[in-house]
């Protein structure tokens, strides 16, 4: 319609509604959204963040705005996203991702991110990690993640489980988890393990171990070990390290450090 709004509405307005449009709204296709883009969100797009508004607002775009294709999507790919992988996201990959926002959150990252690829990563962060990668990630990016970029997606890029009952599992109840429990586990119960039971084991039983029994052991063992440096030092390996970025680690970098 040409500057009126939805049905029975006029100058601009919806049922309950004054000034803005809402549904099949004037320039604007989303149900109760003016001038914005994803449910309930302004500078965000993560449903009901604030800064701005929640389904039904004022100057927001929701479901079938103009030229977007998915709820609260805008040019993305995930369920009914026009553009990416992530339903919710915008220019990142992982869900209800939008410049810095995820559920409830303004101006960080949760479940999704923005410019990295780890659930809960903002900048290089995992839950409670800045500067480093998020926890159980055996050779990829993003915690949880198995050969693909979206927060707990493994051979999909939209939220939820293919085929099982935790986000992003593939086969099993746990996010991010590759035919086992634990978060970003590639085979096995704990997180960042690669065919054992110890965080970023390749092939023993402790701790970033390489074909040994010693914690952050790479061809040595001795503790924390990995041709260069032990257990929790900067610009090294340390724990949970199999030549890829596992729990916490970021490129030879401890969890829980800020650049190192």
């Amino acid at each position: 319609m040409v500057d009126l709004g939805s049905a029975g509405v006029a100058d601009h307005a919806s049922a309950g509604f004054d000034d803005p449009a809402i549904a099949r709204m004037n320039n604007h296709e989303s149900a109760a959204m003016d001038d914005h883009e994803n449910t309930g969100m302004d500078d965000h797009e993560n449903t009901g963040v604030d800064s701005h508004a929640s389904a039904g607002e004022d100057d927001h775009e929701s479901a079938e705005r103009d030229g977007h294709d998915s709820a609260g999507v805008n040019d993305h790919e995930s369920a009914g996203v026009d553009g990416h992988g992530s339903s919710g996201v915008d220019d990142h990959e992982s869900a209800g991702v939008d410049d810095h926002a995820s559920a409830g959150v303004v101006d960080l990252e949760s479940a999704g991110m923005d410019d990295h690829e780890s659930a809960g990563v903002d900048d290089h962060a995992s839950a409670g990690v800045v500067d480093l990668e998020s926890a159980g990630v055996d050779g990829h990016e993003s915690a949880e993640v198995d050969d693909h970029e979206s927060a707990g997606i493994d051979d999909h890029e939209s939220t939820g489980v293919d085929g099982h009952e935790g986000a992003g599992v593939d086969g099993h109840e746990c996010a991010g988890v590759d035919g086992y429990e634990s978060a970003g586990m590639d085979g096995h119960e704990s997180v960042g393990v690669y065919g054992h039971e110890s965080a970023g084991v390749d092939g023993h039983k402790n701790a970033g171990v390489d074909g040994h029994t010693s914690a952050g052991v790479n061809d040595h063992e001795n503790t924390g070990m990995d041709d260069h440096a032990s257990a929790g030092e900067d610009d090294h390996e340390s724990a949970e390290i199999d030549g890829h970025d596992s729990a916490g680690v970021d490129d030879h970098e401890r969890a829980g450090e800020d650049g190192h």
